[in-house]
C-alpha cells in the first residue's frame, strides 16, 4: 500500500497561537514547524513566505528533533519559497515539531493573530527522491568550514570542481569547492563552499628581555583573523595568551609568559673591606670594589644578578671630618648604604717657609720677636697647612753671648731650624751709627716722642733715675762734650 504523509500545517498553529510572539526589538523571529509523519522513507516541505514581512528563511539544524539524526536533508530558498527536502534508507514516523524556522523579518508583522500571513507549508505525500529538486546533504551554498566535509546527493552523479566526485568522499584539502549535481533526467544544480582549515597565524613583536622592574607591554599582530587583545602590558612576571580566530572558526594561541621582571633588589658589595676607611680629606680607593645586585620577584624567587664595578659616580659621602661617615651608593635608582671610618690626618714633617722679619738682636736688651715667621704643615694625606710661627715654637735662643745662633722650631715631633745673629751694641749709640754723637742724644729725644718711630736698640736710662725721658737725652748730649762728668753704663 502506497505509504501517505499526515501533515498539519504550521501555519494552522500560527492561525491557533502557538507559536512565539514576534519580540519588537528584535529583527527575526524563531518558527517551529509540526508534522505528523506515519512510516515514510522521505519528504519535500515547501514554505512559502509572505516576501511582505520575511527576508530570508535558514533552517536551524540544531535545532532538529532526533528522528532526523542520520537522515539526508537539504534545505535551499529561491525566492519567497523555501524547499527542505529530507531522505531516509528506512522508513520512519513523527509526530511534533521537526524543524524551526529563523526569519529574517523585513517589516514587523501585526498583532499574534496575523502571524499565519508570514509562512504558509506545504508538505509533499510522495518521497523526497521523486521530487524535482536536487538535494545536497553535509554542506550549503556558500558555506565557510574550517574540518574535512563529505558530500551526499539524493540520486545522480557530481562534478566537484569539474572532476567526478563519489557522493560521500571526505574533501579535506583549503581551497574553493563547486559541486555540480546532474539528476537522472539530466536537470543539473550547483553549489560552492569553501575549506579553510589553516588557523590564523599570530606574531609577538620583539620586546625587551633584559631584566628591568618594568612595567613592559608586548605587541601582537595576525595574518588572517581577529585577535582578543593587540597589547598586553605586564607589571609583574606572568602569563598572558593572544587568541585569533579567523572566518572559518580556525583557532590559534601564542602565549607570552614574562619571567624577568624584578620587584626588589638586593645589593652588596664585593672586594671592599669589612669597615673601608679613608684619611681625611682623601677620597675611598674603590679599585677592585663591584656592585652585586640580585634581582628578585614578588615572590622572592631570584630572576637575575649583575655585577659592575663600583665607580666615583655612584658614591655620595664627604671626609671633611673624622669619624665614622654614612656613604650613599646609587645604582639604575636602587639605594645601598654603608658607613666609612675617616682618620683624622698627622703631620708628617714641617718647613719654615717664611723667616721672621726680625734675625738681628741686641746683647742682653732684645727679646726674640717671632712677628713674619711661617712654618708649612704637611699631613700624610697629600695636604698642607701654612701656620703662624709662635715664640713657644722656637727653642735656643740666648741674647746674653754675642754671635750667630741656630734656633729650632718644634711642631709636635717635627722640627726645622733657622739663624739669628746676637751684636754687641755701643752705650750711648742709640741711632745704630757706631758712633756717640749729638745725633744720638736727638734721636734718643725723638724716641721719648715717638717710640715706635725712633726705636731704641739699649737702655737709655743714663741718668739712673730709673725712667727713660728727655733727661736721659740731656745726660747723653752732656756726655759728648764731658764723657769724663756723665760716663755711660
Amino acid at each position: 500500500m502506497k505509504k501517505r504523509i499526515i501533515a498539519i500545517l504550521s501555519a494552522l498553529m500560527l492561525l491557533f497561537g502557538c507559536l512565539p510572539a514576534y519580540a519588537a526589538e528584535t529583527s527575526y523571529i524563531d518558527v517551529p514547524v509540526n508534522i505528523s509523519l506515519n512510516d515514510v522513507s522521505g519528504v519535500n516541505i515547501t514554505i512559502a513566505l509572505n516576501p511582505h514581512f520575511v527576508e530570508t528563511a535558514e533552517e536551524l539544524p540544531e535545532m532538529r528533533a532526533s528522528v532526523l539524526d542520520g537522515k539526508m536533508i537539504a534545505a535551499f530558498q529561491k525566492g519567497d519559497r523555501l524547499n527542505i527536502g529530507i531522505a531516509s534508507d528506512t522508513p520512519f514516523s513523527f509526530d511534533g515539531d521537526l524543524l524551526t524556522l529563523r526569519l529574517t523579518l523585513r517589516a514587523q508583522p501585526g498583532e499574534a493573530d496575523e502571524l499565519y500571513k508570514v509562512i504558509k507549508v506545504k508538505s509533499d505525500e510522495e518521497p523526497a527522491s521523486q521530487n524535482d529538486a536536487i538535494l545536497f546533504s553535509g554542506v550549503k551554498d556558500g558555506g565557510l568550514y574550517n574540518r574535512p566535509v563529505s558530500v551526499l546527493i539524493n540520486e545522480g552523479t557530481a562534478l566537484l570542481n569539474g572532476q567526478p566526485y563519489t557522493p560521500g568522499t571526505p574533501i579535506s584539502g583549503d581551497g574553493e569547492y563547486t559541486l555540480t549535481a546532474t539528476d537522472l533526467t539530466g536537470r543539473t544544480r550547483t553549489i560552492h563552499f569553501t575549506i579553510d582549515c589553516t588557523p590564523p597565524v599570530i606574531i609577538i613583536s620583539e620586546y625587551d628581555i633584559t631584566p628591568s622592574r618594568g612595567p613592559l607591554t608586548v605587541y601582537a599582530s595576525v595574518e588572517g583573523g581577529t585577535l582578543n587583545a593587540e597589547s598586553h602590558t605586564f607589571t609583574e612576571n606572568d602569563s598572558f595568551t593572544f587568541t585569533a580566530t579567523d572566518a572559518a572558526g580556525n583557532k590559534a594561541e601564542e602565549t607570552v609568559t614574562i619571567s624577568h621582571l624584578y620587584t626588589k633588589v638586593e645589593l652588596s658589595l664585593s672586594g671592599a673591606p669589612a669597615e673601608p676607611s679613608v684619611l681625611e680629606g682623601k677620597r675611598l680607593d674603590i679599585n677592585g670594589w663591584e656592585l652585586v645586585a640580585v634581582l628578585k620577584d614578588k615572590t622572592g624567587a631570584i630572576i637575575g644578578k649583575e655585577t659592575v664595578p663600583v665607580t666615583e659616580e655612584m658614591l655620595t659621602y664627604s671626609t671633611d671630618t673624622p669619624g665614622w661617615q654614612e656613604v650613599v651608593l646609587l645604582w639604575e635608582g636602587e639605594e645601598m648604604r654603608f658607613t666609612i671610618q675617616v682618620e683624622a690626618a698627622v703631620v708628617t714633617r714641617i718647613d719654615l717657609t717664611t723667616l721672621p722679619a726680625k734675625l738681628a738682636y741686641t746683647k742682653n736688651y732684645e727679646a726674640f720677636d717671632p712677628a713674619g715667621g711661617k712654618v708649612t704643615l704637611y699631613y700624610n694625606n697629600d695636604t698642607s697647612e701654612v701656620i703662624d710661627l709662635s715664640a713657644e715654637m722656637v727653642s735656643g735662643f740666648d741674647n746674653t753671648q754675642v754671635g750667630k745662633q741656630t734656633l729650632t722650631v718644634t711642631y709636635g715631633n717635627f722640627t726645622d731650624t733657622f739663624e739669628i745673629e746676637i751684636i754687641a751694641y755701643l752705650p750711648g749709640d742709640t741711632d745704630g751709627d757706631n758712633v756717640v754723637t749729638s745725633d744720638d742724644a736727638t734721636y734718643l729725644l725723638n724716641y721719648t716722642f715717638f717710640p715706635s718711630l725712633y726705636p731704641i736698640n739699649q737702655d737709655c736710662d743714663f741718668n739712673g733715675d730709673g725712667a727713660v725721658d728727655s733727661d736721659d737725652a740731656v745726660y747723653l748730649l752732656n756726655h759728648t762734650f764731658f764723657p769724663n762728668l756723665y760716663p755711660l753704663k
